[in-house]
């Protein structure tokens, strides 16, 4: 007789909301919107500790949890989960006028994040060191996401505060590389205040665009409301002054392509225009417009698992050069693959959410 999965565990109120932090390797699910006003401000779920983070799952099914306040502890990691593991997964979570403050690394969803955050949004305000409106610090893969909150830190980026692999290489035993974090259809929409580094998408990069261990794709942000006009704030070992960033059009090998960022006006971001300037973005399934800035179209729909391709595909024949050699990065144009992934890869990254969530209805 084969073994019975258990039931997700449901949340109805904001006490439930609270007693997710009792068991980090369980599946939760909303079943109602939740108003935490009446909560006093709220400690961030799990530790980034070795048993400590976030593990399970957590599926907002198409609800809301509305005014949330957190707070998080001294020298630690802030947002509704203070630390999300490999294994853990939050998805179809909206969380909508929430005032998170940290001292350090803090997000609005997710201080630090090894895992996924997909169909997920927050707004509000977002406050702390190393800042992003969604996660503080991302080791893991954000898709089909966004933040309308307002960053603000030493550090701040409209999505992402942070992106640092922690030392890990990425290299398999092949000499393939394995991509460790990606950003993946996403975009961002709110002001961006950093004082040492700010960034439309990503306030501080320990890596550089053309690493193959990180990818972003289809993501975009609004320079006028950001106040932004470069999705990366400061690379590590580029020398730079504060007010100078990355991801813009004039800079060089640093420059985003059209696959990887793009900032955008509001005009272009909002209503009809969307589908022409935001081109990645699946307004046909996941996505969809509204008279103001796209929406998630499935957020009551379970996603399921997001399969990341755990190796970079064979080289295609256009990556190589007339003579048979492959070409260089320097050589590539900006339409021909992306930092980790090769566009295929990027596909059966959002064709795998679609089929899962299809095989769930």
């Amino acid at each position: 007789m084969g073994t019975v999965a258990a039931e997700p565990v449901e949340i109805a109120d904001a006490e439930d909301l609270e007693d997710v932090g009792t068991d980090l390797t369980a599946e939760y699910v909303l079943v109602d919107d939740i108003d935490a006003s009446g909560l006093d401000r709220l400690e961030p779920i799990g530790e980034r500790e070795e048993g400590e983070m976030f593990m399970g799952s957590l599926n907002g099914n198409g609800y809301s949890i509305y005014n949330l306040s957190v707070n998080g502890v001294d020298e630690g990691y802030a947002g509704l989960f203070a630390a999300v593991g490999e294994e853990g997964q939050i998805e179809n979570l909206a969380l909508e006028n929430v005032e998170v403050h940290g001292d350090d690394v803090t997000g609005g969803v997710v201080g630090y994040n090894a895992g996924t955050v997909v169909e997920s949004f927050v707004s509000g305000d977002v406050e702390g060191a190393r800042t992003g409106g969604l996660v503080g610090w991302n080791n893991g893969a954000v898709v089909d996401a966004y933040s309308t909150a307002n960053v603000s830190g030493n550090v701040a980026g409209g999505l992402i505060g942070v992106i640092d692999l922690g030392g890990a290489s990425g290299f398999l035993p092949d000499g393939d590389v394995e991509p460790q974090t990606a950003v993946v259809t996403s975009y961002t929409a709110g002001e961006v205040e950093g004082e040492d580094a700010e960034g439309g998408l990503v306030g501080f990069s320990e890596v550089e665009l053309s690493d193959p261990r990180t990818v972003y794709h289809g993501v975009y942000w609004d320079v006028d409301v950001t106040g932004v006009h470069y999705g990366i704030g400061q690379v590590a070992g580029v020398d730079v002054t504060n007010s100078d960033g990355f991801g813009g059009s004039d800079d060089g090998d640093l420059t985003m392509s059209e696959h990887q960022g793009t900032g955008l006006s509001t005009d272009e971001m909002q209503g009809d225009a969307a589908r022409e300037y935001m081109e990645l973005f699946d307004f046909d399934g996941t996505w969809a417009t509204t008279e103001e800035y796209p929406e998630l179209a499935q957020r009551g729909t379970a996603v399921g698992e997001v399969y990341l391709d755990e190796r970079l595909p064979d080289a295609r024949e256009e990556d190589f050069r007339d003579d048979g050699e492959e070409m260089t990065g320097d050589e590539r144009p900006d339409d021909q693959g992306l930092p980790g992934f090769t566009v295929w890869a990027v596909v059966l990254l959002i064709v795998s959410v679609a089929v899962t969530r299809m095989a769930r209805r």
